[in-house]
């Protein structure tokens, strides 16, 4: 009777309170690490985890506090599904930290495994494509005086250029 009065009348308060107070309500969810449920007939519900967000990592199994104890992904690495941070394949790179995928490396540059940045291909070398984990020389006959650049030029005009020239002529390297 009363008591189940008095006991509805408290939980009420401490609602009308959180609602209020909505930026202390947060916090107190953060130090408790759960959320309570406040259940139809005014009693409390199960403890809910909260999950973890992509582009961070929480140990499965466990409760977290949030901005509290979730680890954000470094650059070079993404999460998915805020389980773990894994690093970016060959190929891809993740320039910021707390991200869900990686991207694919820009042509005219490769990207090793947990790259954060692109590296540009050297003179006379190219990748060709993007997404690639390294650059090829260009061909015999070919030559590519820039970095970064997304192709080989032919030498033309009679010039000798070998693998890996940098520029047409007497062999090209140079």
């Amino acid at each position: 009777g009363d008591r189940d009065v008095e006991v509805r009348t408290l939980v009420k308060d401490v609602q009308d309170t959180v609602l209020s107070a909505r930026s202390f309500g947060e916090h107190l969810a953060d130090q408790a690490q759960v959320v309570l449920g406040v259940d139809a007939k005014g009693g409390f519900g199960s403890m809910t985890c909260i999950p973890c967000e992509p582009g961070y990592a929480c140990a499965e199994g466990t409760l977290w506090r949030p901005r509290l104890t979730r680890t954000p992904c470094p650059p070079g690495s993404a999460s998915p599904d805020g389980m773990a941070c894994v690093g970016c394949a060959a190929g891809e790179y993740q320039p910021s930290a707390a991200q869900s995928s990686c991207e694919a490396c820009d042509a005219g540059s490769y990207c090793l495994a947990r790259s954060s940045e692109p590296i540009n291909c050297a003179p006379g070398s190219f990748p060709g494509a993007s997404g690639l984990s390294a650059c090829a020389a260009c061909a015999a006959g070919e030559f590519q005086p820039l970095s970064s650049a997304t192709a080989g030029e032919a030498c033309g005009g009679g010039s000798d250029c070998t693998a890996g020239s940098t520029s047409p002529g007497a062999g090209g390297k140079g």
